[in-house]
């Protein structure tokens, strides 16, 4: 009998983290040995606690610092020997049948590294005049806000990455029902099964890009590897998206364009690692240039996000820290038992 675990990494999550878990504990797969993993980044509200509460089933590895999203993502891969391993956000939910679609396509897809959900947007959106708030803008420049009518729209069908090292949601603000390739450069790193004996090798996520472009690198080594990615329309997640950062806090950015240059330069040609550095410092600079002339809150947002681009691209330049991952497999080959909470500290 085959085993799967579905790894949650959580942080400050509350009730969407809360329901992100029991939507993983309800799913149904058959023919397999399933089981949930909550990995928190030490959060400082309640949100282990009510999940222990609501889901005393799923192993809880409380990590005493907040090392960043592959960390923990690897931190769940080592308590739990499985032969795949499902890696969630805190802020989604998991439609009935989502592991057992996603189980499906890797015994279909014996090359298949990792299996990609179809990750859709949570609440309905109309066109950016039709109400207010915060917009969501497509890749082509279409504008989308929420609001209680409109249309589902997709968050993800997977990854792509541009000649100048970008890495794109393919599908984003595509409306629900889009048809796309069941092949794709790389997966969603919140919604995709991944293969252990393709996984495990290669050491798992990066530990040192903390948050975003974990995905995407993983996604290049996985393929150097010999490895496929396919996507599965039938495995389905709603996600509230960026709910931890928010992708215009300089915090986001700063990371985003680091990690973006991080990747390009590991993994890229030649000309994906020089277009991904003039291009980042093109931008900053006019970006610096067009804030001077914007007064009040707005231009001193933009200067500030401006200098958290400048910031990254410098810091992308820099050598990469030393790699300390552990083995994946540091705890041994025999399952964690049934205790509901272990303390790892991967910093000594």
């Amino acid at each position: 009998m085959r085993s799967v675990a579905a790894i949650v990494v959580t942080w400050n999550g509350g009730e969407d983290a809360v329901g992100a878990v029991r939507s993983l504990i309800e799913q149904q797969v058959p023919g397999t040995e399933y089981s949930v993993v909550v990995v928190d980044n030490a959060s400082t509200d309640d949100t282990t606690g009510r999940i222990r509460e609501v889901a005393p089933e799923a192993l809880i590895v409380e990590l005493p610092h907040n090392r960043g999203y592959g960390v923990a993502a690897n931190a769940g891969m080592r308590a739990v020997t499985a032969d795949a391993y499902v890696i969630c956000n805190q802020d989604a939910h998991y439609q009935p049948g989502f592991v057992a679609a996603l189980a499906g396509a890797l015994d279909q897809y014996p090359r298949a590294g990792a299996i990609t959900a179809q990750v859709r947007l949570a609440g309905k959106f109309v066109p950016a005049h039709e109400t207010g708030g915060d917009a969501f803008i497509a890749h082509d420049g279409t504008r989308w806000r929420r609001a209680e009518h409109g249309v589902e729209l997709l968050n993800s069908t997977g990854n792509q990455v541009t000649r100048s090292g970008n890495g794109l949601d393919r599908g984003w603000l595509a409306p629900v029902g889009s048809q796309f390739d069941r092949r794709v450069f790389g997966f969603h790193g919140g919604a995709v099964m991944l293969r252990a004996d393709a996984v495990v090798p290669l050491g798992g996520f990066d530990e040192r890009y903390f948050m975003y472009y974990e995905d995407t690198d993983l996604s290049f080594r996985l393929r150097r590897a010999g490895w496929q990615v396919v996507y599965e329309p039938q495995a389905v997640s709603v996600h509230q998206h960026a709910t931890s950062s928010g992708t215009s806090s300089t915090r986001f950015v700063r990371w985003n364009t680091r990690n973006r240059i991080w990747c390009a330069r590991r993994n890229g040609p030649r000309s994906m690692r020089i277009a991904a550095i003039g291009r980042t410092a093109l931008g900053a600079s006019v970006g610096l240039l067009r804030s001077v002339a914007v007064r009040g809150d707005a231009g001193r947002t933009a200067r500030a996000q401006a200098w958290a681009r400048m910031r990254g691209l410098l810091d992308g330049l820099a050598a990469m820290p030393a790699d300390v991952r552990e083995p994946l497999r540091a705890m041994g080959d025999e399952p964690v038992d049934a205790a509901d909470r272990i303390l790892l500290d991967f910093t000594s």
